[in-house]
């Protein structure tokens, strides 16, 4: 009768290697997973706060608390009637201003075609600069209240579920802009946002109790970016990334104490 084979775990060194490649990696995904860093938290925010970018009084609300929203979802409006208004004359006023600037066009195009006198000439020129800048800045103004009319929408900035709540038809929401291109220096617990320009101008405020940051510190920001603005609506983020590493987590530990115990018992 053949004898009975014996099996022996050789080579344990390489237990204690895994056990310790578990070991850190549970450090790591325990770090990420309920200690996370603020650069982890600016990729993968624990929750977001959906703000307009511009003043005025909100209208509508079309969601409620528990409802499940999607990344550019409309979740509320502002009035924007006023604006609108404004829009259309301005479409108007810019329809005028181009017709007025291609009849100084073709009139400098005859000019030249059929000779006129040195100052006629330059008369026409003149009036035609003048009729374009007209022009440029009548579309400047379409385009700032079409801007707007877009930005009274609020889309929901990610996907997720509505946890909180905080304005209402006729909330008036504000905001405040950058005045000049700077850096910015937060001071999150006295909430003191300060912008320092290139040229040492200084723009200082303190952000009220139901104001969200828009910025961070050391962001750079340009001329009329949002640096704070009030609260509309408070968004659970759809993110499996803190579900992912509290999974590895729990999984790096049984793991770690596998390898770790097949180590000291093959010994």
């Amino acid at each position: 009768m053949p004898a009975k084979r014996k099996y022996n775990v050789k080579g344990t060194n390489d237990f204690i290697v895994l056990a310790a490649i578990f070991f850190f990696l549970c450090l790591w995904a325990i770090k990420d997973a309920w200690f996370p860093s603020e650069k982890v938290l600016r990729k993968h925010p624990l929750e977001m706060m959906a703000t307009f970018e511009v003043d005025g009084t909100v209208e509508d609300v079309l969601v409620e608390v528990g409802d499940s929203v999607g990344e550019g979802q409309v979740i509320a409006r502002l009035r924007s009637d006023r604006i609108a208004e404004e829009y259309e004359k301005a479409k108007k006023e810019f329809t005028e201003k181009r017709k007025k600037h291609q009849m100084m066009e073709l009139a400098r195009k005859n000019a030249e075609k059929n000779g006129v006198s040195d100052q006629g000439y330059a008369d026409i020129v003149k009036s035609e600069e003048e009729a374009l800048a007209a022009r440029e800045k009548a579309h400047a103004r379409v385009t700032e209240l079409k801007n707007k009319i877009d930005s009274a929408v609020l889309l929901s900035p990610t996907k997720g579920k509505v946890v909180e709540i905080r304005v209402g038809a006729h909330t008036m929401v504000d905001r405040v802009p950058a005045e000049f291109d700077g850096t910015v220096a937060l001071d999150k617990e006295s909430r003191k946002i300060t912008v320092t320009g290139a040229d040492g101008q200084l723009q200082e405020f303190t952000a009220g109790d139901t104001q969200v940051f828009k910025v961070h510190d050391g962001d750079e920001v340009a001329a009329g970016d949002v640096l704070a603005a009030d609260a509309a609506v408070l968004i659970d983020p759809k993110d499996h990334f803190y579900l992912f590493n509290k999974s590895l987590a729990i999984f790096s530990f049984f793991a770690f104490w596998t390898f770790l115990a097949i180590h000291i018992l093959g010994r």
